[in-house]
């Protein structure tokens, strides 16, 4: 997208704001698409960081993004091969950079890139700005680029580069959320449906202790918890082993939506 309102692309033009719209209109209906095609989130992630970079262009601008979940490792993407090395190379680094800076602080780093400069030909712009997420996540925008407009000495043209890099961080914001809280349900189903699985073998198992012994439901988990702690093993594997001493048949758990 253009840093700037010129000829026809003017507000002040006839059509200027129709344009304007318009331009509006096919951004939000091209990253709803990419949304819908990339629901896992390190897949929309990296479309992100493509997408992200498109409408940047006038500004030649290399973009990186960082995902930090909670209890999960942090997550990055990048426009190119050598963003997405530093991004990975920043958000696993035990030492202060930008990118763990904005995770942690949850505040904008704006600064002349001042190492890693190889990662990025030509680079001498960097902003890490911090993407609204939700449940505890923490993302991170990054942004590296040669042109002097992305933090211009002029006033009107800093706030023309401001305003597109505030949109792209607010659209990437809103579809990255949206990609990983369908991963996060997901991640909740698979754990789920783990759970019932396990719940069935330990059932059965309870339910041939029960025959063999014949004793109660409390009475027949004791004794898969005793076994489990004599050998060591955990409850689901002595109970695996108690129902293959029956049967050869595998066990399975039928789910209705």
């Amino acid at each position: 997208m253009g840093s700037s309102w010129t000829g026809a692309q003017s507000p002040l033009a006839p059509g200027g704001y129709r344009d304007i719209r318009a331009d509006a209109a096919h951004r939000a209906r091209s990253l709803q698409w990419l949304v819908l095609e990339h629901l896992d989130v390190a897949d929309a992630m990296d479309a992100l960081a493509r997408w992200a970079a498109r409408q940047l262009t006038a500004y030649r601008a290399c973009v990186g993004l960082a995902l930090s979940r909670p209890k999960r490792p942090v997550l990055t993407a990048g426009s190119d091969r050598s963003t997405s090395r530093l991004m990975a190379y920043w958000a696993h680094q035990r030492a202060e950079n930008p990118v763990t800076a904005a995770i942690e602080r949850a505040q904008a780093v704006v600064r002349p890139d001042a190492a890693e400069s190889g990662h990025c030909r030509d680079a001498e712009i960097l902003m890490a700005l911090p993407l609204p997420m939700e449940d505890g996540e923490r993302g991170v925008l990054l942004l590296r680029g040669s042109d002097p407009h992305l933090l211009g000495a002029s006033s009107g043209t800093r706030r023309r580069a401001l305003r597109d890099v505030g949109e792209a961080r607010r659209d990437v914001g809103w579809a990255l959320t949206i990609a990983a809280r369908h991963t996060r349900a997901e991640e909740l189903a698979q754990h789920r449906a783990l759970a019932m699985e396990s719940r069935t073998v330990i059932d059965l198992a309870m339910g041939v202790i029960m025959g063999r012994n014949r004793c109660t439901p409390d009475e027949a988990f004791a004794m898969l918890r005793h076994a489990s702690n004599a050998r060591n093993e955990k409850v689901i594997d002595v109970a695996h082993a108690v129902v293959a001493g029956v049967t050869s048949a595998s066990v399975e758990t039928s789910f209705a939506d």
